[in-house]
Formats: C-alpha cells, structure tokens, sequence
C-alpha cells in the first residue's frame, strides 16, 4: 500500500510540473537511495562497551592445585601445628576419623568460564580499515577437589576417601591493539577480521582449601613468622600475578544500525603467556565471545556517489 501511495504521489508531481520532470521521476522509480552511514570512505572514531565470555587456558589453573612446587602449596597449611590440630578435629566430627593423609591433588585443575566486559576505541582510516584499542576484564575461577584417604576405612570397604575443595580466585585484565578490516562496509549486514598483540595483567584474589567447616589460605600472609591462634600477627599483603603478552585474532559480524549505533558479535583467540608463577613461560590458547555496541560520534563522511538527496 504505501508504495502504491509513493508511485501515485510521484506521478502527480510530474502530472502538476506539465512534463518538466519526467526523467526526475523515472529516475526516482529506479533507483535505490545509498544513505552515508554505507559508504567506503568513511573516517573517524568510534567507541563501544563490551560484553561476553572468557575461557582461559588450563595450564594456569595449575598454579592454584596446591602441589609442592607452587608458591601456595598445601604444605603450608599442614605443616602448621595449629591448622593441623583444627584439621584433625574436622576430620573427627565430620568424618569420624582422626588418621588421614593426602591421597591426591588435582593435576587437570581448570578455570570457570567468565564473565568479560570492557570497552574499545576504533579509529577508521576508511570504511574498510581500522586501528583498534581494547580493554576487557575477566574475574576467574578455578575449583576442584583434594582426595585424602582416611584410616581406618569405613566397614565393608577396602579403602575410604574424603574429597575437600580447593579454590582460586584471579583478576585478568587484556588490553588489545590491532588492525581491524571490513570486508564490505558499504552494507548493512558484514564481516570483519582483527589481529594484533596482547598485553594481559593477572592479580591473584585468593587461593584456599575448604576443610569442612574451615577455610584455609594457602597464600602466606604472615611472611617469615607462624600462625599461632590467639595472637596478635601481622599480616602482609601478598601480591601475586604479573605481565603477560601474546597475540590475538578476531572474526565476527557487523550490523549497521544507524549512522550512531552498530552492534558486532566477535569470537576471539589468544596465543599468550599469562604470568603466574612457575606457569609463566608457556605460550597457551584463550579464547573468548564477545558482543559490542557500537557508538559512532564523530563520524566524518566524504562525498558520496550516486546518492541521492531529498
């Protein structure tokens, strides 16, 4: 209906202009208005927020199993005479067994999948090419549990186990600089790809062991003196984690909204090391999804062609 209106409205212009504008009509009829927000030369900056899912690599994770080797280990807290005797009185209430021993630790430890948002900030040379600035944040978290065996075993059984939970908690910040191209930006609906480098910082929020009823940090926050209950220790702030660096890719879809606002879906690849301790050295695959809405403030557009003005 409205486009019978449309080509009736148009016919009485040229009907009223006396056949003065017959070939503006026609020209009306067959042509399909380009409006500016689809053109290629484009330039400019745009900004957005961004939401989404991360997965870290696993071989991190390891960093919070408690092994011996690790800067938080389960050593710390059982060779503690204090913590050991709070244990044993778990162990005793909840389990019904005084006698135990670590049978064993988690050795395929790995991280929750996790929230990601952040912000970007893109400069376009051109409708097709663009510089890209990211920096998106993640909380992780890693669970998993430590088998101890109990002694004796419990009746009809051979041998008996218990299962307590071991947790990390970390903050994971990237930040990201690459190149990204569009592959048809005059249109509405498109793809792009992204590449560039990786710069990510890891602070550790807690590594603990849950024992029944008692949480136990396995971070020593009272640097070269004990834990001895009832008195008035100092505790220090431990500050674990670092710089890591990397590469990542990018693949995802454009729709255009307006000249203001788009939004992007985007499925991205690190290739990086993250920076724990005694997990540092191996270049590991991350990946996440994320969406983006963007917001084009100042875009400024060159002369379009064929456009048509009304």
């Amino acid at each position: 209906m409205k486009s019978f209106i449309t080509v009736i409205f148009l016919i009485s212009i040229q009907f009223l202009s006396f056949g003065e504008g017959k070939d503006t009509v026609i020209k009306c009829l067959n042509q399909v208005p380009e409006f500016h927000i689809f053109q290629k030369n484009k330039t400019g900056w745009e900004v957005s927020g961004n939401f989404g899912v991360y997965k870290a690599n696993k071989h991190q994770a390891q960093f919070y199993n408690g092994a011996s080797q690790n800067a938080n280990n389960l050593e710390y807290i059982f060779n503690n005479y204090y913590w050991r005797q709070e244990i044993i009185n778990q162990f005793v209430i909840h389990a019904q067994r005084d006698s135990f021993q670590i049978s064993q630790i988690p050795t395929n430890i790995k991280y929750d999948m996790s929230m990601y948002v952040g912000f970007s900030a893109r400069y376009h040379f051109s409708g097709s090419l663009a510089l890209n600035f990211s920096v998106n944040f993640a909380k992780l978290k890693t669970r998993d549990v430590v088998v101890f065996e109990v002694f004796p075993a419990y009746s009809g059984m051979v041998e008996s186990f218990v299962n307590c939970g071991i947790y990390g908690i970390e903050a994971r910040t990237n930040i990201d600089a690459g190149l990204l191209y569009t592959f048809n930006p005059e249109k509405q609906i498109t793809g792009f790809a992204e590449m560039g480098l990786n710069l990510n910082s890891i602070k550790v929020k807690k590594n603990f062991m849950q024992i029944f009823d008692n949480e136990y940090n396995l971070v020593n926050i009272y640097a070269n003196n004990s834990y001895i209950p009832n008195t008035q220790l100092n505790e220090y702030e431990v500050n674990q984690g670092g710089i890591g660096f990397g590469t990542y890719s990018s693949l995802g879809i454009r729709y255009t909204m307006s000249e203001l606002f788009a939004m992007e879906l985007a499925g991205i690849a690190y290739l990086k090391t993250a920076n724990l301790e005694g997990y540092n050295k191996l270049f590991g695959l991350h990946g996440g999804l994320m969406f983006r809405l963007v917001f084009s403030p100042n875009f400024s557009f060159g002369e379009p062609e064929d456009t048509i003005e009304y």
